[in-house]
């Protein structure tokens, strides 16, 4: 008899959770639909974004080619510069002793005299030095050889039998006058008018 109540009390307090239950179902789910919104939201933002990010790392590249390229060109003709053979100055030229400047003048008419434009050591050193026997000069040619080819001035090859150089510029800057060959030539024309 009184079983009836409980079960009244019992479907009363079954209705409460179940609406209960249902309206937080529901507050759950409006939730998780903002939730998405958001993260759509966010997603659509963060594609945008990494497209502008895309666009900007692709111009930056092409940028920086461009960049390498002009540095290239840059690099170019200052080298083309530095060796244009009409310049009257060349680096290291004047730190250069009288002996090394003729020696490089020297190669320069022998390699335009040639048909390779490479010359033998050892006619450079005949013709620097008529009068000496080339196995004695031939270590001061190779040292005066050495220096000019650091400076740019001379190339150098080796073979088997013999070394050939030749001259790097098609001209050279103004030979100074010899410290001794001035007063040389002024004793000379002295002599002539004393006698």
């Amino acid at each position: 008899m009184f079983s009836f109540l409980f079960k009244k009390g019992l479907d009363k307090r079954f209705n409460e959770i179940h609406t209960s239950v249902r309206s937080s179902f529901s507050n759950i789910r409006e939730d998780m639909s903002q939730v998405t919104e958001w993260i759509s939201h966010f997603k659509e933002r963060h594609d945008s974004q990494d497209n502008n990010f895309q666009y900007v790392l692709e111009r930056l590249t092409a940028i920086e080619e461009k960049l390498v390229k002009i540095d290239k060109d840059m690099y170019s003709e200052l080298i083309e510069i530095k060796s244009d053979g009409a310049s009257t100055e060349k680096k290291g030229w004047h730190d250069l002793t009288d002996l090394q400047q003729s020696l490089t003048r020297q190669i320069l008419g022998s390699s335009s005299e040639s048909s390779s434009g490479w010359v033998s050591l050892r006619v450079v050193g005949e013709d620097l030095y008529p009068d000496k026997d080339y196995a004695r000069v031939r270590t001061t040619i190779a040292q005066y050889v050495k220096k000019l080819e650091e400076l740019g001035f001379i190339e150098r090859k080796k073979t088997s039998r013999d070394t050939f150089v030749r001259c790097v510029h098609d001209s050279l800057p103004n030979v100074r006058t010899p410290k001794g060959q001035f007063n040389i030539m002024e004793k000379k024309r002295r002599k002539k008018r004393i006698a």
